[in-house]
């Protein structure tokens, strides 16, 4: 079954590898499974948190053989990438026999990098010559050439209905002498899109911290925007070269998080003082979310200079 949003696919019933296999972004990750869950638990789950959401598909909760206990993730199918999607938000952070499951979506290679592309050919020229090489083609992103105008850049990202789709695709392109309206075109996998995670984030980071000021003035200080879960104050290293003048307040609501990030950004801003009645401004943004590194194939991020603990 296919969902809204898909501007170019159309669904062939005679193609084998869009009926029996699923859409990408159709299956998610779950991480954090107690051992003594079983697999009719993560079913039992996902139908109790998701009352809106149809019943997935299919669950596979991965099994260690040796020990014959889950390893503590399972993989869970829906029918289409909207109902994925709702599930990902109702199931994220809820609790199954006391534990937090994380969940995320589990990444799969549906998309291709296009090289060398004719910069005077449309989109609608170049998605008709990838479909005619191979069915499955989702969407198409192709840059626009700002400084000539009517032309694309020479490159595009082409998304198929799944991985084995693009892999066909590829190999078509391949026997074809990697050609495409006429032109030799570099075909290879794409790395897939990072999930958009920053309006999730609840967390600020706080930077030019005064030396002395600790997790509990940090927790008083930021209360007054908000009711906060917790401080964190990085503890110094004996190699640090220098003090760790920052730290993190995660609230509990995100309306807080962005009235602090707004009430710093203000010409009166956010000030503290030192024992040494030096008065410091301190520098406040939205921290950056860390993605789970754990899941096998799931999206991974960069913590940055700003992201959270």
């Amino acid at each position: 079954q296919l969902c809204a949003g898909l501007d170019i696919l159309v669904l062939d019933p005679s193609d084998e590898l869009m009926t029996s296999k699923p859409a990408h972004s159709c299956e998610l990750f779950l991480g954090g499974i107690p051992k003594t869950a079983t697999e009719d638990d993560v079913r039992l789950f996902c139908i109790a948190s998701t009352a809106i959401v149809p019943p997935p598909v299919s669950v596979q909760l991965v099994m260690d053989t040796a020990s014959g206990k889950n390893r503590g993730y399972a993989f869970v199918t829906y029918d289409c990438q909207e109902s994925a999607a709702a599930a990902l938000e109702a199931l994220n952070e809820t609790e199954l026999q006391e534990k937090k499951i994380r969940v995320s979506v589990k990444q799969t290679k549906h998309r291709l990098f296009l090289g060398n592309l004719d910069r005077t050919k449309s989109k609608k020229q170049i998605v008709e010559a990838l479909r005619a090489v191979a069915g499955g083609l989702q969407t198409l992103d192709l840059p626009k050439n700002h400084t000539f105008i009517g032309q694309n850049k020479g490159f595009g990202f082409a998304d198929y209905y799944n991985a084995a789709c693009a892999e066909r695709a590829m190999k078509a392109m391949g026997e074809a002498g990697g050609m495409l309206l006429g032109r030799p075109t570099t075909v290879r996998w794409a790395e897939p899109k990072a999930p958009d995670h920053a309006d999730k984030v609840k967390a600020v980071y706080v930077g030019k911290l005064p030396a002395d000021f600790g997790e509990d003035k940090l927790k008083e200080l930021f209360g007054g925007f908000g009711e906060v879960e917790k401080a964190m104050v990085p503890k110094p290293k004996t190699t640090d070269t220098k003090p760790r003048s920052f730290g993190f307040v995660h609230f509990v609501k995100r309306e807080a998080a962005l009235s602090a990030v707004k009430a710093a950004a203000g010409e009166v801003g956010i000030g503290v003082e030192g024992t040494e009645g030096v008065k410091y401004k301190l520098e406040v943004t939205m921290a950056k979310p860390l993605f789970d590194r754990s899941a096998p194939g799931a999206v991974g991020g960069d913590r940055g200079g700003a992201g959270m603990p």
